[in-house]
């Protein structure tokens, strides 16, 4: 009781515990969409866990749509047939389908080591090794060297260390799951994708590719600060005949 009673003059805020006075509920937040959400009077907890930059606009629309539904709902919510949730949950994708695509490019970048101009980011060297159906990635910078396996036609899922703090709200692990996929949009352009199992992060990460040089966007979907890094240049300095 004492936790979900307003504790601080001026707002609706507890000991840990946000109050929702016109729904009758109180919540738990936390940053990009992570939300437990109580509401007493039915009996029921909402428990969310995304990766969105507006938490705001997602609570907007649990205060809109919850109430109306506890409302409507029978004497027992699950002596229903709910046959249309039940389909729509036996055909949902959490990932984008992966496409296979290739470059012509392929065989002349693929292994060469590309040295990258002085940066922030303190990256000084990439490498990307292509097979028929996966690329590692390879980044060197001031914590060591990392590597992110990336699916082609599939999505792969692997442990990386690859050095992402400034985008990632500062967070920073040594050893993080990351489930990925890479597409070329055309020839000189390979987007990967990056999903970071069990956070609120997923980076979009574009290769550009010109004679011996090479270009590299990283942005993330949700941050405190930029979601965009700053582009890394960089030009080939071997070549793996």
């Amino acid at each position: 009781d004492e936790a979900t009673r307003t504790q601080v003059v001026g707002s609706q805020y507890g000991y840990h515990w946000w109050q929702e006075d016109s729904v009758n509920a109180y919540y738990a937040e936390g940053a990009f969409g992570q939300f437990s959400i109580v509401f007493p009077k039915q009996d029921a907890v909402l428990a969310l866990t995304a990766g969105v930059q507006d938490g705001e606009g997602l609570l907007k629309l649990v205060w809109e749509q919850f109430p109306a539904a506890f409302a409507s709902r029978g004497t027992n919510l699950f002596d229903r047939s709910p046959i249309e949730l039940h389909n729509r949950i036996s055909n949902l994708r959490l990932l984008p389908l992966a496409r296979r695509t290739t470059s012509d490019l392929v065989p002349k970048i693929s292994e060469n080591i590309y040295s990258i101009e002085p940066n922030d980011e303190n990256v000084s060297q990439v490498q990307l090794i292509f097979s028929d159906d996966d690329v590692h990635f390879y980044l060197s910078d001031h914590r060591g060297e990392h590597v992110v396996h990336t699916g082609i036609g599939k999505w792969i899922e692997s442990q990386t260390s690859i050095t992402g703090n400034k985008l990632h709200h500062q967070y920073q692990a040594d050893d993080m799951r990351v489930v990925a996929h890479g597409v070329w949009w055309d020839r000189h352009t390979f987007e990967m994708t990056w999903q970071f199992v069990e956070t609120a992060w997923v980076d979009r990460v574009v290769c550009r590719f010109y004679a011996d040089r090479i270009s590299i966007d990283r942005r993330t979907n949700a941050n405190y600060a930029s979601r965009i890094q700053p582009v890394l240049r960089g030009q080939m300095k071997l070549t793996q005949v």
